[in-house]
């Protein structure tokens, strides 16, 4: 799955949506923070260090063997939440990994998390988020290339579905904070 990345709710809105065995890459500094580090190292997690693509790209090889073992991975391709609601450059990693383990992508259109808690803020308001997940697509026999114009398309997808979101039946799905 790729998915749009606005908010730290991003990935907690998806899973409880998507509700399947699911792991993620996600920057290596998050891996020291109190709380959620420890959840992140037992959903198996994969650590991005940004800092040395070298190291970044021995990275990803952890999410493809997950993947080969038949669990979901979650990435979002902007590689960090937006400061605004505008959908960031997409990069190479998540379709890297989904072309080494022969899997398609699934993009999972995500509008108004950012509302709910943009990127620098601490507390969460009440709101309602928009998910729409998009047909999946297949990368396997995408060249090397031609792959930053494919993922140039895959973006312009998010950025149009956002812009024309679909008017179709919904499907409203509660998540109501304990007291």
């Amino acid at each position: 799955f790729i998915l749009n990345h606005q908010s730290k709710l991003d990935f907690f809105i998806f899973y409880n949506i998507i509700r399947r065995e699911l792991t993620g890459v996600v920057k290596k500094e998050a891996e020291n923070v109190p709380i959620i580090g420890p959840f992140l190292r037992m959903a198996e997690m994969s650590f991005l260090d940004r800092s040395n693509s070298k190291k970044a790209i021995e990275a990803l090889q952890p999410a493809v063997d997950r993947l080969n073992r038949g669990l979901s991975v979650a990435i979002a391709p902007e590689g960090t939440r937006s400061y605004t609601p505008k959908v960031g450059r997409f990069k190479k990693g998540a379709f890297h990994i989904a072309r080494q383990a022969g899997v398609p992508v699934i993009p999972v259109v995500i509008r108004n998390a950012g509302e709910l808690m943009w990127r620098e803020d601490s507390a969460m308001r009440a709101g309602t988020v928009d998910i729409c997940v998009l047909d999946p697509i297949d990368v396997s026999a995408w060249a090397a290339d031609e792959l930053d114009d494919r993922i140039a398309e895959v973006r312009q997808m998010f950025v149009d579905t956002i812009d024309d979101w679909p008017t179709l039946p919904a499907v409203t799905k509660s998540i109501k904070a304990s007291s």
